[in-house]
C-alpha cells in the first residue's frame, strides 16, 4: 500500500496531516502537487508550508505566496499557509505566534481582514536534529508555557508553536529523541498545552475568535510585556544589583522566608531556577549579553547582561 494512503487512514489519520509544500519549480504548481498527493490516497489538505513571502532578489526567485490567494482556474485553492519564510537563506522567517491575514509582500505582518488567505505563525519554533539536545527543546516549550501562565506574554492572544524535524534523520535513535520530547511535554496539563494538527489548530483558532470577539492574533517571538512597570519597589522591597550586570547578581530579600526564583530569556526559556533565602549571589556568567527577566513569586524584574 502507498505510504501516503497508509498515513491518511487509521490509526495514523488522527495524528498526521498531509499538507502540500511550496516547491513550485520547473513548471510545477501547487495544484499539480495536490492532485498528485490525492491520486496517491493522501487526502491532502488545502494548507501549504514552506512558502516564500518576501525576496531580496526577485530575478532569482519571485514572491510566491501571492499566487495562493487566487484559484488556478480549477476548484483547488489554498486556505492557509504556514512556515512562511523569506529568500535567500530564510533570513527573515515568520516568527509570529497566532493566526492572521497577510496584506502585501511589503506589509506581510499587517493583518488585512479583506484578504482571503490565513497565515499561521510558527512562534519560537525550535528544530530537533540528531545532534541536538532534546532537553533544550523541552525547556524552550516549557518556558513558552510559563511565559503565558506568568503574564510575561499577554493572555489575550492565540499561541501556536511547533517543533521542526528533518525526515532525512528519521530512524530508531532519532525517534527515541522525539519520544522523550513528547513524553516530557505530555506532563504539562492538556488545559495548558495541546497537541494539534494544522487543521485542528485552525479550528481551535476559530473557536477562540468566537469566544474573544477578536478577528486575529499576533505575538512576535521574543517580544515581552514591560514587567518593570508591574513591579513597585516600595511594595516588593527586593533589591537586585548590579543591574545591568556582567557576571554576578545579588538579590536581597526583605524577610527570612524562602522564595522560588527563576530567570528566563526573551523567548521565555528558563535559564536559571533556585531558592532565595535572606540574600543570594548568583553566577550568570554563562549567559550571553541581552535582556532577561527575573521572577520572584509573582513579581517580575527586568535584567540586562552587558
Amino acid at each position: 500500500m502507498d505510504i501516503f494512503e497508509t498515513l491518511a487512514n487509521p490509526p495514523y489519520s488522527d495524528n498526521i496531516e498531509i499538507d502540500p509544500r511550496s516547491k513550485n519549480k520547473g513548471g510545477r504548481n501547487i495544484a499539480d502537487q495536490w492532485y498528485l498527493l490525492d491520486s496517491c490516497g493522501a487526502n491532502p489538505t488545502y494548507h501549504l508550508g514552506g512558502c516564500i513571502y518576501t525576496t531580496k532578489n526577485p530575478a532569482v526567485q519571485s514572491v510566491d505566496w501571492l499566487q495562493y490567494r487566487n484559484p488556478y482556474g480549477n476548484l483547488w485553492q489554498c486556505s492557509l499557509i504556514t512556515g512562511a519564510g523569506s529568500y535567500p537563506a530564510h533570513s527573515n522567517d515568520l516568527h509570529d505566534f497566532g493566526v492572521f491575514k497577510p496584506d502585501t509582500t511589503t506589509n506581510f505582518y499587517l493583518h488585512n481582514p479583506a484578504k482571503n488567505l490565513w497565515c499561521m505563525g510558527t512562534g519560537c519554533a525550535p528544530k530537533l536534529d540528531s545532534l541536538d539536545d532534546e532537553q533544550a527543546i523541552i525547556d524552550l516549550i516549557q518556558g513558552q508555557v510559563d511565559s503565558i501562565q506568568n503574564g510575561l506574554w499577554p493572555a489575550d492572544k492565540f499561541y501556536v508553536t511547533r517543533i521542526m524535524t528533518n525526515q532525512r534523520e528519521y530512524g530508531p535513535l532519532f525517534f527515541q529523541k522525539i519520544s522523550k520530547v513528547i513524553d516530557s511535554l505530555n506532563l504539562i496539563p492538556s488545559s495548558t498545552l495541546q497537541w494539534a494538527t494544522i487543521g485542528e489548530t485552525f479550528a481551535a483558532f476559530q473557536l477562540w475568535q468566537t469566544s474573544t470577539g477578536l478577528d486575529h492574533s499576533q505575538w512576535l517571538c521574543g517580544q515581552a510585556t514591560t514587567p518593570l512597570e508591574d513591579v513597585n519597589p516600595d511594595e516588593s522591597d527586593f533589591q537586585v544589583y548590579p543591574n545591568p550586570f556582567h557576571n554576578m547578581i545579588t538579590i536581597d530579600s526583605p524577610d527570612n522566608q524562602e522564595h522560588m526564583i527563576e530567570i528566563v530569556n526573551q523567548l521565555g526559556c528558563r535559564v536559571y531556577s533556585g531558592v532565595l533565602n535572606t540574600n543570594s549571589t548568583i553566577d550568570l556568567s554563562a549567559l550571553s549579553e541581552g535582556i532577561y527577566f527575573l521572577r520572584i513569586d509573582n513579581r517580575t524584574i527586568k535584567l540586562v547582561r552587558n
